[in-house]
């Protein structure tokens, strides 16, 4: 690609004859980039966390960012902006899953894309919009960057449309999506687990593992004001275990449920606050109730996520806890992390990179390993400090000022 589609800084002359990869370690190019995504606010998990993130740090840097995603339906709308961010809704319909819209394919999408002169296009899911990104990027011929966020394909999300049982059907959504994948220019993962896991499904397409980025500004600028503010706004105490996250099903959330009642014998100051909403919230609240814990776990619901971050929940606590098997990463685990948090997760997928050190790995069925695992840290502050000063250490790795400019190189690459 020429460079004449590029804004380029710098108040040189510079020279002829270098390539788009030599130029970018000279000067910063705006790149125009189209993100598409089949799940976005005002729904919250992951992806969205993540596509936020990115695309506002990428917006700061001045790159110009268009996001096409799903209407919110009638009478809503997305409140939410960025620097040199754009927000595209198409017209969506409603599913069985709640807050979750699909985007209906229209023609009308490949005109805007076709007035922005995107230098690069990135898909975030393999649904609906996802199909409109492969289809505009073939037909204008932008190339084409994907990354895979979920496994949408597995028995942790197959269970919710009572698919689970069938192994037919997993092995079938798997082609689906090696195959939709195949179609890009290049594949993101976020973790060396996924990208190995993708190759060894048929991935064939260059691919390379960029993690899901966390502002560790705002974190780390949290005072302890904000702090002794959100203890007395929830009622906290000094022995928090917290989840932050969807309660949804895949999340496995019934387990630490049942490991806190164990927790809650030992340690009769200790409280579990979940952090989030979802269609679990009601399922989970009885449960607690029906194990005499109700008055010992909180429910704040959601919290907008910049303001989450500096709330000071995450340094009102002691341990974080996350049972979930299904995650490509844990963007919350990372945000934890950031917040110097002993971490215990379980021993599958994302959250195995995670955990080296800075806490504890348990399998995702073993209910009284972690409850073992929360105590160990409630018990001893040896531990969690120590746990703490390696999950501050790795967090930095995962700094969103570190992902974006590694972003960048790949978009680069894929332009050039």
């Amino acid at each position: 690609m020429s460079l004449e589609g590029l804004s380029v800084h710098s108040s040189s002359v510079l020279p002829s004859g270098y390539n788009l990869q030599v130029l970018l370690s000279l000067v910063v190019v705006r790149m125009r980039i189209a993100y598409f995504s089949d799940v976005f606010l005002p729904k919250v998990d992951g992806v969205v966390t993540s596509l936020v993130t990115l695309s506002a740090e990428l917006g700061k840097r001045g790159h110009e960012i268009t996001i096409f995603c799903p209407g919110p339906g009638r009478g809503k709308r997305i409140v939410w902006g960025a620097k040199n961010v754009t927000v595209y809704p198409v017209a969506s319909m409603p599913t069985f899953y709640p807050d979750f819209r699909l985007g209906t394919p229209s023609g009308r999408f490949l005109l805007r894309l076709r007035e922005l002169r995107a230098d690069v296009i990135h898909l975030h899911s393999p649904g609906p919009l996802g199909f409109e990104a492969l289809a505009g990027g073939r037909l204008l011929r932008i190339p084409i960057v994907g990354t895979f966020h979920a496994y949408l394909m597995e028995p942790e999300y197959l269970k919710i449309v009572r698919l689970s049982r069938f192994k037919r059907v997993s092995k079938t959504l798997w082609r689906y999506v090696i195959a939709f994948f195949n179609r890009c220019d290049y594949v993101i993962a976020p973790t060396a687990f996924v990208a190995e896991d993708l190759r060894a499904h048929g991935l064939v397409k260059p691919q390379r593992v960029v993690s899901n980025g966390v502002d560790l500004s705002i974190i780390n600028g949290v005072s302890a004001q904000a702090v002794r503010s959100v203890k007395k706004q929830f009622g906290l105490g000094d022995a928090v275990v917290l989840y932050v996250g969807r309660l949804s099903q895949e999340k496995n959330l019934t387990l630490l449920i049942a490991a806190f009642e164990r927790v809650a014998r030992q340690f009769p100051q200790a409280q579990l606050v979940f952090v989030g909403d979802g269609p679990m919230r009601s399922r989970l609240m009885r449960l607690a109730k029906k194990l005499q814990i109700e008055n010992r776990v909180l429910f704040t619901g959601q919290i907008e996520h910049r303001q989450l971050l500096s709330s000071g929940i995450y340094q009102s606590s002691l341990v974080f806890c996350t049972p979930s098997t299904s995650e490509t990463q844990g963007l919350s685990v990372m945000e934890a992390a950031g917040a110097r948090l002993p971490i215990v997760g379980a021993n599958a997928r994302g959250v195995k990179e995670l955990v080296d050190g800075n806490g504890i790995l348990v399998e995702g069925d073993d209910i009284r390993g972690f409850s073992e695992g929360i105590m160990t840290f409630l018990g001893s502050e040896r531990r969690r400090r120590q746990a703490s000063r390696l999950s501050r250490k790795m967090a930095r790795r995962y700094s969103i000022d570190r992902v974006a400019k590694t972003m960048e190189r790949v978009y680069a690459s894929v332009i050039e």
